[in-house]
């Protein structure tokens, strides 16, 4: 159960911001409300009518609908953030394991680094690291690109 309304926040002028202070679990549990929502207005006018709404008498949902779709894209965001940090988290492990090695590397061998021969026993580790170096480096990209298109169009709209 959410601390939120559903009807509130579909009326609200600013739902965006307010479906981004919302937890993952709120966000989905109020996309389900609207859900049920949505489907029992369906229900209640082809029970009525014998047939299911057009889009203008769909109208008076308008709002459910806008809702939906938005905690829709704050799921999809959620979980792309989310998504984010774990490899993030993961790149850092990966890095203090590889780091590690050459510590104790370099301990067992006079200080010298060792070589790229000599790194064999955590070849796999290195390209687990390098694979996801360059996956977070092309999510980075498409965040940072996504980021400027949004405060283009705010620049645009005057907001």
């Amino acid at each position: 159960e959410t601390d939120v309304n559903l009807n509130d926040l579909a009326r609200s002028l600013n739902r965006k911001a307010w479906i981004n202070k919302l937890t993952l679990f709120q966000i989905e549990a109020l996309k389900r409300e609207a859900k049920h929502e949505l489907k029992k207005y369906d229900d209640e006018f082809s029970s009525h009518y014998g047939r299911l709404p057009s889009n203008d008498e769909k109208e008076p949902m308008r709002h459910i609908y806008e809702t939906y779709a938005e905690l829709r894209t704050g799921i999809h965001h959620k979980k792309g953030v989310q998504r984010l940090h774990r490899l993030r988290k993961l790149k850092t492990e990966l890095r203090g394991q590889l780091k590690e090695y050459d510590n104790v590397f370099a301990m067992s061998h006079g200080g010298r680094a060792p070589t790229a021969d000599e790194r064999e026993p955590v070849r796999e580790i290195y390209e687990q690291y390098c694979t996801l170096k360059e996956e977070l480096s092309r999510i980075e990209s498409v965040v940072e690109k996504t980021a400027e298109k949004k405060s283009k169009n705010k620049k645009e709209n005057g907001s």
